[in-house]
């Protein structure tokens, strides 16, 4: 039979060093205080200091390392431990809140006959949880310190930005490779609504600003769907026939840096009705609008288009995935908070794996410089002298006009080729 530590007789003293005996102690609201931590649940007897110098019960828990699950009459609170082991566990193995808080209730007494008040903390846990991703973002982007406090955060000021790609700070780098992909496993049923239950980033990280996006969106609510003319592109053609019923989002669609592999600021938007258009244009008028279009916007004949393989976006759809199960049942609100929080982390990852990273591409790129140096060097001996020569003139005068349109660019196919669409296939 399990008993707890408050009916062993033990209660523990708010803001006095060890051993010491406070004047005016002031038991827990009915004096019922729970604590969960990595090795269980406990019902402790907890004592605030009740002196005219101490601090309010809340800073009182939180100079204990334990995170109140309320701020007035706090009876329910959690280690700084289990809080920041779950908010790791939950990048690494995708873990869900309602499985880390079975386990320890299992650790508590696996015969699962714990008592009933043990299982009514679980969703007190999920707010403390909540709230512990929320100030990790604004603690670690630098906003929680801010001395005109956290509602002076602007616009995707929490996200991780790529270090190697240009910034609007950044007009020295000449050209930002992008990559826009959706994702329809990520979907969300209508549960609860943004009234009910907002975002506390509200545009702060990676989803874009919600009022402003859903505005935008509704203007262009009548306008029709044009049909892509890609063959077998049916993303965007079968967008009113996906499945949405019972569901109030369907996927996300995101804009991502193509090179090196990571979310941009306010480039992810949650989707309605497939990969539409206006909700892919809004995402992306959050990152062209400030970057000079002096380049093609998709490189189609840009010079160094050859660094990208475009498939950025897919490589991080197998790291959010997982989550799908854990975060089709919450609100909105929750939602894009959970997500925004991994996307940082993928970011993160991605930022301290850079170094590695570049260096084995570099290594991997020079043996392959090599193979293609000497494979052309065979091609150009074999070629006439004055075949190269003109091709040389012709090269090298459209890389110095990159983007006068009169400068004919020798890498465009002058041969039409007939696609799969194109003959009706």
């Amino acid at each position: 039979m399990t008993i707890s530590l408050k009916k062993l007789g033990l209660r523990v003293q708010l803001e006095n060093p060890a051993g010491a005996k406070c004047l005016f102690p002031k038991r827990a609201f009915n004096d019922d205080f729970t604590l969960i931590d990595t090795n269980g649940i406990h019902e402790i007897g907890l004592d605030f200091c009740g002196c005219e110098t101490a601090q309010t019960h809340m800073k009182q828990l939180l100079h204990m390392a334990w995170f109140p699950a309320t701020t007035t009459d706090p009876c329910t609170a959690a280690t700084f431990q289990i809080l920041e082991q779950y908010h790791i566990l939950s990048f690494e193995s995708k873990c869900s809140s309602y499985e880390l808080y079975h386990t320890i209730m299992q650790l508590l007494d696996n015969t699962g006959l714990y008592p009933r008040k043990y299982q009514d903390h679980y969703k007190a846990f999920m707010q403390m949880v909540r709230k512990w991703r929320h100030l990790k973002i604004l603690k670690q982007a630098g906003w929680g310190y801010d001395s005109a406090g956290v509602e002076s955060t602007g616009s995707s000021k929490c996200a991780v930005l790529c270090p190697a790609c240009p910034q609007p700070v950044n007009s020295w780098l000449y050209a930002l490779f992008v990559a826009i992909d959706a994702n329809f496993r990520l979907k969300r049923c209508i549960v609860s609504k943004d009234s009910m239950d907002p975002s506390l980033s509200r545009g702060w990280a990676y989803f874009v600003e919600e009022t402003a996006y859903k505005t935008y969106l509704q203007t262009c609510s009548g306008n029709t769907q044009q049909k892509s003319t890609c063959s077998s592109h049916n993303t965007v053609n079968m967008a009113d026939s996906k499945v949405s019923h019972g569901l109030a989002t369907t996927g996300v669609g995101t804009i991502d840096c193509a090179q090196h592999n990571m979310k941009l600021p306010n480039g992810v938007g949650d989707l309605q009705k497939g990969e539409r258009y206006s909700n892919m244009d809004f995402c992306s008028s959050q990152h062209f609008v400030d970057i000079a279009l002096t380049h093609s916007m998709f490189h189609m004949t840009s010079l160094n288009v050859g660094q990208t393989d475009g498939e950025a976006p897919e490589c991080g759809w197998s790291n959010i995935n997982p989550m799908a199960s854990s975060t089709k049942e919450m609100g909105p609100g929750s939602w894009r908070d959970v997500l925004d929080d991994h996307f940082g982390d993928w970011n993160w990852k991605k930022v301290v794996g850079l170094g590695a990273t570049l260096l084995c591409k570099m290594t991997e790129a020079n043996k392959e410089q090599e193979a293609h140096q000497t494979a052309f060097q065979e091609l150009h001996k074999v070629l006439a002298p004055k075949t190269t020569e003109a091709w040389t003139v012709k090269v090298e005068s459209w890389e110095e006009n990159p983007n006068d349109s009169l400068v004919t660019n020798p890498f465009k196919s002058k041969v039409i080729a007939q696609t799969h669409s194109a003959q009706g296939i």
